[in-house]
């Protein structure tokens, strides 16, 4: 069950599904992140992982779903999240003070579920003052 306590009212919310198996051929191709989507210490985190493909799979369902929550273009790097290795669990990714300021953002939440069936489902929910 996602139970979380926040001081704001939602802005929005998103949600985003990918196969796993596809960072995994992607890794086997000897395909690097993109620096495009990843930032630097997503990337260090994540190839330090025994099970990198996920914790990649999982940080680009969110950013995905965070697209899907704005309503609007990003830059990827502004979000980071660095999965914890549960297969269901709740984290607060990083967002970047831009991207919190321009879209009113004071708090966040990514929901994770890694399936039995190999996909990576990421829900993600902002909060804080509409307008400011």
């Amino acid at each position: 069950m996602l139970s979380f306590k926040v001081k704001n009212r939602l802005l929005g919310c998103g949600i985003d599904t990918e196969h796993i198996i596809r960072f995994a051929q992607l890794e086997l191709k000897g395909n690097k992140p993109s620096p495009f989507i990843f930032s630097p210490k997503e990337i260090e985190y994540c190839s330090a992982l025994a099970d990198s493909w996920i914790a990649f799979c999982t940080a680009f369902c969110c950013k995905e779903a965070l697209f899907k929550a704005l309503q609007s273009p990003y830059d990827f790097t502004a979000c980071e999240l660095l999965w914890n290795g549960k297969k269901r669990t709740h984290i607060s990714p990083t967002l970047s003070k831009a991207l919190c300021k321009q879209h009113h953002i004071t708090d966040s939440r990514a929901y994770i579920e890694i399936t039995d069936s190999g996909e990576c489902i990421v829900s993600i929910f902002l909060f804080g003052q509409a307008g400011g």
